[in-house]
């Protein structure tokens, strides 16, 4: 977990883990082509089941249709547009 971290997110996310689903990490912390981080934007609720299925892999072309992407994506977005009329 890096030292920037929202540990506090992270607690929330944890907590509010619906009946049934696990936790899982969308970018693994060990994956064979990337490697994520234990923060709370790298967190997503699957079924048992999914996860499962899911192991330690991550397609790009998957993620790219989440709404966790797009959210990323507009964050990104933001950041940019403010930082160069800065």
């Amino acid at each position: 977990m890096p030292l920037w971290a929202d540990r506090s997110k992270i607690k929330e996310f944890y907590k509010n883990c619906p009946k049934g689903m696990v936790i899982d990490h969308i970018i693994p912390l060990q994956g064979k082509l990337v490697s994520g981080l234990h923060v709370h934007t790298n967190l997503q609720y699957l079924t048992q089941k999914e996860n499962s299925v899911k192991l330690n892999k991550f397609s790009f072309d998957d993620y790219k249709e989440t709404d966790h992407y797009k959210q990323w994506l507009n964050s990104l977005n933001e950041a940019i547009e403010k930082f160069s009329k800065e």
